[in-house]
């Protein structure tokens, strides 16, 4: 039995691949601009592109790529002997972008995200390191 391919399990063909890539290269570039590279009209793009966003392959979302602003991330690992009261005190913490629960020594991941690491540590120091749990 053939494996499939990448395009064959997902339902799309070469230029489908194009268009995906060259929208996460750019997000605003215009259909024409596509439409030149993968060889088809501007109305066909047009529709692949309509066709990507219903099968959930294309999705328009607003935000700023954190690699391009001077943000600092840290990647913090919590052991608590209570998560469920971590994850309430974090909940609506504008700092901590991404919080998981885990299994292991640690219980508790999150993405925290400041304008310095100077702020991280003030925050880890705050919100953790004085929690008698943790």
């Amino acid at each position: 039995m053939k494996k499939k391919s990448f395009e064959e399990i997902l339902g799309i063909d070469a230029a489908d691949k194009i268009i995906i890539e060259m929208i996460e290269k750019n997000p605003s570039i215009t259909h024409s601009a596509i439409a030149i590279e993968v060889e088809k009209s501007q109305p066909a793009v047009g529709a692949r592109i309509i066709k990507l966003e219903r099968k959930h392959l294309l999705k328009k979302i607003v935000g700023f790529n954190i690699k391009m602003v001077d943000i600092k991330v840290a990647i913090v690992y919590i052991s608590t002997k209570d998560v469920d009261k971590i994850v309430e005190k974090i909940v609506n913490c504008p700092f901590i972008n991404h919080a998981f629960k885990i299994s292991g020594e640690f219980n508790v991941l999150c993405f925290i995200a400041a304008s310095d690491l100077q702020t991280i540590e003030k925050l880890v120091d705050l919100c953790f390191r004085r929690d008698e749990n943790v």
